[in-house]
């Protein structure tokens, strides 16, 4: 699986020919457009095609290039003209923004067919910062930040830090009415309930060096029980001294 993997990624000459018009199976949408969908939920995806080659189609695997795509069910022989569907479950838990899904089927013998998913994905969660800049830091640093967290709906919340940031960070927050007319000036006084978050990170090691060493960068990850399945996160970068 991983050399498969690998080949797939690194001959990208291979997986463009795979989808060229002379390929055996062609989908009735390539890509297949899910649309707006919100963080957390997961989405029965059925792709649709019809084997227009005259050869018959036998597949030894599917498989996903991204995360969230599992329980594949696929047919294992499809003959010359024959209507076929490939499914799967799509969890958007891990996934924001802008999205493609490369879905690759694979012929006996290692060849790839590819088609794609692609969508948007909603996080119910605003943050006013989504990238934290620490600055130039020392193993001491315990650098400190004040941000703001709202629902675009306007539902309100309770946050905290997920069990991997808390062994980095501490949190704070407060309830608070923001107006968030420009996201890039979002303040207190407005009329969409929110929360004002205190972010300190604890102080810093070595051990969080990037390769390079002098570069840092951690995600941290926040849970809240409305929207259980959600993975909201910022990111903070600086830079050692």
């Amino acid at each position: 699986m991983k050399r498969l993997f690998m080949f797939l990624l690194l001959n990208a000459g291979l997986l463009c020919a795979a989808t060229s018009s002379d390929a055996p199976l062609h989908f009735e949408q390539d890509p297949l457009t899910l649309g707006s969908l919100d963080q957390g939920s997961i989405h029965h995806v059925v792709l649709k095609g019809r084997n227009t080659s005259k050869q018959v189609v036998r597949l030894e695997s599917v498989m996903s290039q991204n995360v969230g795509a599992s329980d594949f069910v696929y047919p294992k022989t499809i003959t010359s003209g024959t209507l076929f569907q490939v499914e799967f479950n799509l969890n958007t838990a891990g996934i924001e923004g802008l999205f493609t899904q490369r879905i690759i089927l694979v012929e006996e013998g290692g060849h790839p067919l590819v088609t794609t998913v692609e969508g948007t994905v909603e996080s119910p969660l605003r943050f006013s910062q989504q990238i934290l800049d620490a600055g130039y830091l020392t193993i001491d640093s315990k650098p400190t930040w004040t941000i703001y967290a709202w629902n675009p709906k306007g539902a309100h919340f309770k946050i905290a830090l997920d069990s991997a940031a808390q062994q980095s960070a501490t949190l704070q927050t407060s309830e608070v009415m923001l107006n968030t007319e420009k996201f890039d000036d979002v303040r207190e006084g407005g009329t969409t309930p929110g929360l004002k978050l205190t972010l300190s990170a604890n102080p810093l090691s070595p051990g969080t060096l990037t390769p390079t060493g002098k570069s840092f960068r951690k995600i941290i990850g926040f849970h809240t029980e409305t929207w259980p399945q959600a993975a909201p996160e910022i990111l903070i970068v600086g830079f050692w001294k």
